[in-house]
């Protein structure tokens, strides 16, 4: 995997944003049950989110990994 340079700073914003937008659909979700389903819209939204928040993570994880490979040598 090749890892893209990153603002560490910004991806953390990244992150947090992405967490609070997470929750927000998480009570979104909550509102409905068996009997209200997703729209389309809802659900491409949900799945939007997603990909980007598991991006987000994998950026900023392949960040830590590799300062803490820098700390080590």
């Amino acid at each position: 995997m090749t890892v893209k340079p990153i603002n560490p700073e910004r991806a953390a914003y990244d992150v947090l944003n992405g967490a609070q937008a997470l929750r927000g659909l998480a009570g979104e979700l909550a509102g409905h049950d068996a009997d209200t389903p997703l729209t389309a819209g809802e659900r491409d939204h949900l799945i939007f989110v997603m990909e980007m928040m598991a991006e987000r993570a994998e950026l900023c994880a392949a960040h830590w990994l590799d300062n803490q490979k820098g700390e080590a040598a």
